[in-house]
């Protein structure tokens, strides 16, 4: 008995797609995994009990240690950083590599500066004489008053190191 046409195409149409199916399972084995999302947590500030921040203060130091903006490149910073790449080719394409970086940095807009900015911070421990620490185990902030600072500081300079005597003499 011969099989029909309808039942002929129906089973290379099975078959095509089952062949289809295991390339890509074949081939999905391959590609690399998609990475997980990190997800933002904020992170605690640890201060001392004489230690008051503004809430402003608290919310930027609360993003951590490895919270970082983007340097803004003005335009004659992008022009220097043209040439630093178009030193790096050879002689006789530095001229085309420099024009093809001209051309994408001035057509690639220039973002604005971050308005909430890591200056008021700054300013703010500054004024007030505080010392912004990593902490070890936690990988979050510890903002201690600068004489406590020095005072640790030199306590720990005392217990790893020995004074050398004043007069040093060959024997």
């Amino acid at each position: 008995m011969v099989p029909c046409l309808i039942c002929q195409a129906a089973t290379l149409a099975l078959k095509t797609h089952s062949a289809t199916i295991e390339a890509r399972r074949a081939g999905s084995e391959k590609l690399p995994r998609k990475k997980k999302k990190t997800v933002f947590t904020r992170q605690k500030v640890v201060t001392e009990a004489t230690v008051t921040l503004p809430e402003q203060v608290t919310n930027v130091l609360q993003q951590g240690p490895k919270f970082c903006q983007e340097p803004v490149l003005f335009p004659v910073e992008r022009l220097a950083q043209a040439r630093r790449i178009s030193h790096r080719v050879p002689e006789d394409v530095r001229l085309r590599c420099t024009q093809e970086c001209v051309q994408v940095f001035s057509s690639a807009p220039v973002r604005p500066r971050n308005s909430k900015g890591l200056k008021p911070v700054v300013d703010y421990l500054t004024s007030s004489h505080l010392c912004l620490l990593e902490s070890d185990k936690e990988g979050s902030f510890v903002v201690i008053p600068e004489v406590s600072y020095v005072d640790k500081a030199r306590a720990a300079l005392q217990k790893n190191f020995v004074a050398a005597p004043d007069k040093c003499s060959k024997e």
